[in-house]
């Protein structure tokens, strides 16, 4: 029995250290060449220039008016803002007359996994984020409703009820 204990603790260090002696076996092969093996010169500092950009050459023409509106045209837009990103929804503000705001409902995209497709002579059902639904059902948390369920091209297809957008998901292939 401890010859047995023996023999596997001496295969548990073998597993680990062999990687690390073939490593070292291989730098001897080639010869070395690791950081030891740098050599650099002696860095010579530089006097300090009180120039901070490089010169840059004046033209020998000039601008036209028309080049010279665009020019200002764009450094105008650089400092200007271009609002709210696309997918960036404000929360609800207070409304000076003492009320409340309402903010659109946005129709992100539905974070949902199709699992599988069922097809039945009663009508397809999709196995959506572990539950199953049918066309027309809508589906908890999320508020898309079950639009299309094609089991040819293992697709679901979503819609919005407020927005009518519609998306479609396919079935995820684990891999």
């Amino acid at each position: 029995m401890a010859s047995d204990q023996m023999r596997r603790r001496v295969i548990g260090v073998g597993v680990f250290a062999l990687p690390l002696v073939l490593v070292k076996f291989a730098g001897v092969l080639l010869g070395g060449g690791g950081p030891e093996d740098a050599k650099g010169g002696v860095i010579i500092p530089m006097p300090p220039t009180h120039q901070t950009a490089p010169p840059v050459p004046t033209p020998d023409w000039s601008w036209s008016d028309q080049q010279l509106a665009a020019a200002e045209y764009v450094a105008a837009l650089r400092s200007r803002s271009f609002g709210d990103a696309p997918f960036y929804y404000r929360k609800q503000a207070p409304d000076p007359g003492g009320g409340v705001i309402e903010v659109p409902v946005p129709d992100l995209l539905p974070d949902v996994e199709v699992q599988m497709i069922l097809s039945a002579p009663n009508g397809n059902r999709a196995l959506i984020n572990g539950r199953a639904y049918g066309v027309g059902d809508l589906i908890d948390g999320i508020g898309w409703i079950v639009m299309e369920i094609d089991g040819k091209s293992y697709s679901v297809v979503l819609e919005h009820p407020e927005t009518k957008r519609r998306t479609t998901i396919k079935v995820t292939v684990p891999g």
